[in-house]
């Protein structure tokens, strides 16, 4: 997929863009989520975001998805995503991290739920096989995107 064809062009001061791969069960494609802050929560800051654009793209044409949310990580960064898609939750998350909790890498897996979002379908994370491997990565402040070569390996230091 060419990252470089999608462009945000409009970002406003906080909002978070970010776009990550899509492969599953011979569909192939790409979600796009634009969220914003919309309040600080806890002890540590940690900003609670609004998804006011999500689109998804897959085998060449934008399909429906819902109950679309964006985590962004909070003080260790480690930011997600989840939605549903044909009566399947999927969530986006890390097969791997570095000391303390935090990641070396962008979201790189996704685990696949039933509709209930508690009945686990196929955990694609563990990181010794990452069987749903995914692409993710965060718009830069000129609304471009980093290129979506797959980089990923095991943080140093990952002990879970």
């Amino acid at each position: 997929m060419d990252s470089t064809a999608y462009t945000v062009f409009k970002r406003n001061v906080g909002e978070d863009d970010l776009i990550c791969s899509f492969k599953y069960d011979g569909e192939e494609g790409f979600v796009y989520v634009q969220s914003n802050p919309t309040e600080c929560i806890g002890g540590e800051l940690t900003p609670v975001y609004e998804v006011h654009k999500a689109e998804f793209f897959v085998n060449g044409s934008m399909q429906e998805i819902t109950n679309v949310q964006y985590y962004g990580g909070g003080s260790h960064g480690t930011y997600s995503i989840k939605f549903t898609y044909k009566g399947k939750v999927f969530d986006y998350d890390y097969s791997t991290m570095g000391m303390g909790g935090r990641p070396c890498q962008d979201v790189d897996c996704m685990r696949v739920y039933e509709s209930d979002g508690k009945t686990l379908v196929q955990n694609g994370c563990v990181k010794e096989e990452r069987s749903l491997p995914v692409v993710c990565r965060r718009a830069k402040k000129d609304g471009t995107f980093a290129s979506f070569e797959d980089t990923y390996h095991i943080c140093e230091s990952d002990s879970w």
